[in-house]
């Protein structure tokens, strides 16, 4: 009726060091995990702000190019 601990150790041994190998993996991975987040938002910002740039240029080209067209057409 009473447990020995030696038919117990084993188990807790092991559970133990399950724990430990699986915190030995997820706090670096936690760590890369933020650095792969922060690097992506930073990414994102700058695409948005050349993808602003972009769409001004475009507009300032399409915009003059129109107005020489219409000037030109004027002068005909």
């Amino acid at each position: 009726d009473s447990v020995n601990i030696n038919a117990i150790a084993p188990g807790m041994a092991a559970a133990l060091l399950a724990t430990a190998m699986g915190l030995f993996v997820a706090i670096p991975a936690l760590f890369g995990y933020n650095r792969l987040i922060t690097r992506n938002k930073e990414v994102s910002a700058d695409m948005r702000v050349f993808v602003d740039e972009f769409i001004t240029r475009l507009a300032e080209t399409h915009g003059e190019s129109q107005f020489s067209e219409a000037a030109h057409q004027r002068g005909q």
